[in-house]
């Protein structure tokens, strides 16, 4: 019976493709990851230009492969690691990197303290091939020559310390040694204020100094690799001299099965990953309350339950004050002015809005030949039109000004010192509510927001009202609130 055939390199392409990250990047990621993984204590890497070639090497004192890992490493997919014991599991590692360039080459060596093995793997064409090798490798531990495209070389000289500390700082900070070109890289330590720390599970801290770029939130660490940062959402709760200096960490290691093929976020289809993230940045907020890092927050919440209360309650009043009934008492602002336009005599005649022919507070205007005047499209808009004159145009025709009724704004302020409840700005076509105002903060007092709600209809009320006050009588004012308080309430 036939087997079913697997394109090795498109696998590979694949798996690359999970990253987000460069292919340079990747391999630093997964050499590294191996050598945690063997338990190393020293990790030593290295980049050579030899005759015109350029290398990625690394070197471990990890516990090495015997025969059997050995050969599972040429196969792509299969690794002898238990998923959840380690960072990585799928069987792909260092020879990632084979589908990132055509002539990648990768020289493996490992020696497990009893013997050792050696082997090239290579591209040819469009499929991966290896050759066992005579290894020279006299410790014990596993070597990687990776032969690296010219771009991705320099990428590395530029920032191979910088990739090492952002995913590995916490390995580093455990002990593992790590150089680089012959030079023990240095974890980064933050200057710290204050800290927080609870066994195995997280270490919050505040820093003196602002953290740099990538050290803001909550590192997400399995087995001393950075999974993913995780931004803290309360941030605007922070007094703004600490804002940029909370940080921490979360150790996460008993849940290494969830990792994604990628090692940057987790699959949590249980969600079991995510509850414990919430509820340890619960505690890092009541641990910052507690020192006082964080803003009085009553206020702020007091200001946007105001203003969703006016919000809603514009909503109502606008719904209402458009209807036939009450549109009396809209404030009707103006809107736009049409332009003076050229008859066919060079007359400059009255504009239009929309497209339609506007004549004057005489019924008199312009009609296109031969056709009837077109009907307004929306009857509201044409009524409350007002004419003015325009004297200094030197113009025949007059400019007309348009009133049209938009959303009634209720928008909140604070101004103790007045004496009125509210007030009306025709211009912005909005109602300033005083919450300065004694009555209303005795009923803020109560926290009664169907009476706060109320009261905020009846300065609305009593404010279009007195906007009008000149067109109605007292019984009319008086009917009109009770009215229009019982239909909005």
């Amino acid at each position: 019976m036939p087997e079913v055939r697997i394109n090795l390199l498109h696998a590979l392409e694949n798996f690359l493709n999970m990253y987000k990250y460069s292919p340079a990047t990747v391999l630093v990621i997964e050499s590294i990851s191996n050598a945690l993984d063997a338990h190393a204590k020293n990790i030593n890497i290295r980049l050579k230009e030899y005759n015109g070639e350029y290398y990625y090497i690394i070197e471990d004192d990890g516990i090495g492969m015997d025969k059997k890992n050995f050969d599972n490493y040429h196969t792509i997919a299969l690794s002898s690691k238990r998923k959840g014991e380690s960072i990585g599991f799928a069987g792909v590692g260092a020879k990632i990197y084979l589908a990132a360039w055509n002539n990648a080459k990768i020289f493996t060596q490992t020696h497990n303290g009893k013997e050792a093995y050696a082997s090239v793997m290579y591209r040819y064409k469009n499929s991966i091939y290896y050759d066992y090798q005579n290894p020279n490798i006299r410790k014990r531990g596993t070597q990687y020559i990776v032969k690296l495209s010219y771009e991705h070389f320099r990428e590395l000289e530029s920032y191979l310390e910088e990739y090492i500390r952002d995913w590995f700082n916490e390995a580093i900070k455990a002990k593992t040694k790590i150089f680089v070109n012959g030079k023990e890289l240095q974890p980064f330590i933050p200057n710290v204020q204050i800290e927080y720390k609870k066994g195995d599970e997280f270490y919050f801290f505040v820093s003196k100094d602002d953290l740099p770029k990538g050290r803001e939130g909550l590192e997400l660490v399995v087995f001393g690799k950075r999974i993913r940062l995780e931004s803290i959402d309360w941030i605007y709760e922070v007094k703004e001299e600490y804002k940029n200096k909370i940080g921490g960490i979360i150790y996460l290691d008993k849940f290494a099965k969830y990792l994604t093929t990628s090692k940057d976020d987790f699959q949590d289809k249980k969600r079991e990953v995510s509850k414990v993230i919430r509820r340890y940045r619960t505690e890092l907020r009541e641990w910052l309350h507690k020192n006082g890092i964080l803003k009085n927050m009553e206020p702020f919440i007091n200001e946007l339950k105001n203003k969703m209360l006016m919000y809603d309650i514009s909503d109502r009043i606008t719904n209402i004050i458009n209807k036939d009934k009450w549109k009396w008492l809209n404030p009707s602002l103006v809107g736009e002015k049409p332009e003076l336009i050229p008859n066919i005599n060079g007359n400059k005649e009255i504009g239009s809005i929309d497209g339609l022919q506007l004549k004057d507070d005489r019924g008199n205007g312009p009609e296109p030949p031969g056709q009837k005047p077109p009907e307004p499209r929306n009857s509201e808009l044409e009524e409350g039109k007002e004419i003015i004159e325009k004297p200094d145009s030197g113009e025949r025709g007059k400019e007309i000004r348009r009133t049209v009724r938009g959303k009634i704004n209720i928008s909140p302020i604070d101004m103790p010192d007045r004496p009125d409840e509210g007030w009306i700005i025709p211009e912005q076509n909005t109602i300033y509510y005083n919450i300065g105002h004694n009555l209303h903060k005795k009923l803020a007092e109560t926290n009664n927001t169907q009476l706060i709600t109320y009261n905020i209809i009846r300065v609305v009320i009593m404010t279009l009202i007195r906007y009008k006050q000149e067109e109605i009588d007292i019984k009319k004012a008086f009917d009109t609130i009770t009215e229009f308080l019982t239909e909005v309430w």
